[in-house]
């Protein structure tokens, strides 16, 4: 079985238990070099995402939420027009989007934008609720687009970091209420040609965060509607 860097999924019926880290498991701690990204601690993950759909009555802060809504936490510097959109409208949906819904992963060093294309790839896991046999899996055509995205912290909100990134788009619709697995997987490089690692917190739980045998363990960590 492959190994992978970092995933994300869309998924229609089951979330993931909430996943804690330890002292010394953030990106870059322990881990040198590139890496992709993955820190729920500290809301690190690849999003969309179903660390932020609501399984147990309260989000990742411990705020009540609606069981089976988007349940995004606030987040640093946050604005009365951004928690107005957040609490108002984000997480009063069962989900995401299906038509060009644009998913994200960030990683610590720039990307070289040709070691893209095969080492991003996702697959559709099941038709509604029924489970899709991995054999006839067909990855579901993606467009891949090497961007940046801000990263506020308390305290310094008027001085964002810039922290790079990988922008997936699927060129067909997906399918509502269905499960698809978006895999990072070894073979993307740096800008000046480095292999990318997967984080300490990832590395020490790629096995067991909702682990499935069928797609070669692939994770489930996001939904659409």
């Amino acid at each position: 079985m492959q190994k992978f860097l970092a995933c994300l999924l869309v998924v229609a019926t089951s979330g993931c238990p909430d996943v804690k880290t330890d002292p010394g498991e953030g990106p870059g701690e322990g881990t040198s070099g590139p890496i992709v990204e993955f820190d729920p601690s500290n809301s690190i993950v690849p999003f969309p995402n179903n660390l932020v759909l609501c399984a147990t009555g309260t989000d990742q802060t411990g705020a009540p939420c609606t069981i089976g809504k988007v349940a995004i936490p606030p987040p640093a510097c946050e604005t009365d027009a951004a928690k107005a959109t957040r609490t108002n409208v984000l997480n009063q949906l069962d989900g995401f989007g299906t038509f060009e819904a644009a998913m994200q992963i960030t990683l610590t060093k720039p990307v070289d934008p040709a070691t893209l294309d095969g080492h991003i790839v996702m697959y559709q896991r099941t038709h509604g609720t029924t489970a899709i046999d991995p054999s006839g899996a067909m990855p579901v055509p993606l467009k891949l687009i090497p961007s940046s995205t801000l990263r506020f912290t308390e305290g310094k909100c008027t001085s964002p970091a810039t922290v790079d990134a990988v922008t997936i788009v699927p060129l067909v619709p997906l399918e509502q209420k269905s499960t698809y697995t978006v895999a990072v997987i070894p073979g993307i490089k740096t800008s000046d040609g480095k292999d990318y690692s997967p984080s300490s917190t990832w590395a020490k739980r790629k096995s067991t965060v909702c682990s499935s045998a069928a797609f070669s363990r692939r994770m489930r960590l996001s939904r659409v509607m």
